[in-house]
């Protein structure tokens, strides 16, 4: 009940934050190009319902036209590659016929993020190898010398 609370009040000063004048300053070219650069599905977001709800008229066509020239931007081999590169996740959202360019870019990307990860994996199994060799050897050491002080040396 508490977590149901904390959620709910959380919620509430989040829309609070949001007010009509926010609203009527919102450029929703810029908003959908942010969003379509960012590699972000196409949302209009939960700030145009709040701005509906204050009487505030939402631009879709605008927010489309920005979204289809941030998607352009993000949709590249380049940022196919550093997404591959973070391992972040890819939604499909690329248009077809940008989707080869970022996706040559991201299974590159993805594959070398798997081959860091394998070497930062062989990294810790050597180390760990290490340190099991000198615990052996400790061993080893500890058992030699009571064998030598069973043996009167």
């Amino acid at each position: 009940m508490k977590n149901i609370l904390l959620l709910f009040l959380a919620s509430t000063s989040l829309v609070a934050c949001m007010t009509k004048e926010k609203c009527e300053q919102i450029d929703w070219s810029r908003r959908g190009w942010d969003d379509g650069r960012s590699g972000s599905y196409a949302s209009i977001g939960s700030d145009a319902g709040t701005c509906r709800d204050f009487g505030v008229k939402v631009d879709n066509e605008a927010y489309a036209s920005g979204y289809a020239g941030g998607i352009k931007e993000y949709c590249t081999y380049t940022s196919g590659l550093e997404a591959g590169q973070r391992d972040a996740y890819y939604h499909n959202q690329c248009p077809k016929d940008l989707e080869p360019a970022f996706l040559s870019g991201y299974n590159v990307g993805k594959a070398e993020h798997q081959q860091k990860q394998l070497r930062e994996e062989q990294e810790k199994l050597r180390l760990q190898n290490e340190e099991i060799i000198r615990q052996n050897e400790a061993l080893k050491r500890q058992n030699d010398e009571l064998l030598r002080k069973r043996r009167g040396y």
